[in-house]
């Protein structure tokens, strides 16, 4: 897990990852791992406002897979760091899981 795409952002080369979040940093943090990481989960708790610029640009990306309306449960791991994480779609009782190692 990391707080800080930019500083540890090519320790996910190839591996999926996830930001969690609506503000104009977690767009920019999950803008700058779509250089590295195969897949970016970004999952926010409600749907992007349309005038958002930035997120619709992030959305362009075809490594960036867009969880709307979804919360994050619980991030699992080990010793040797992040190994996936639960969320869950509002409204739904059923979790999800995603692999994913930042």
């Amino acid at each position: 897990m990391s707080y800080c795409a930019t500083c540890d952002g090519a320790f996910y080369v190839e591996s999926p990852v996830a930001v969690v979040g609506v503000t104009a940093e977690a767009i920019q943090e999950a803008e700058f791992l779509t250089k590295f990481a195969s897949t970016v989960h970004w999952i926010t708790p409600k749907p992007i406002a349309e005038t958002n610029v930035a997120a619709k640009e992030l959305l362009e990306h075809k490594n960036v897979k867009h969880w709307v309306n979804t919360k994050l449960v619980e991030i699992e791991g080990d010793d040797a760091g992040v190994t996936g994480m639960k969320i869950k779609k509002m409204g739904e009782e059923e979790h999800e899981h995603l692999d994913v190692e930042g």
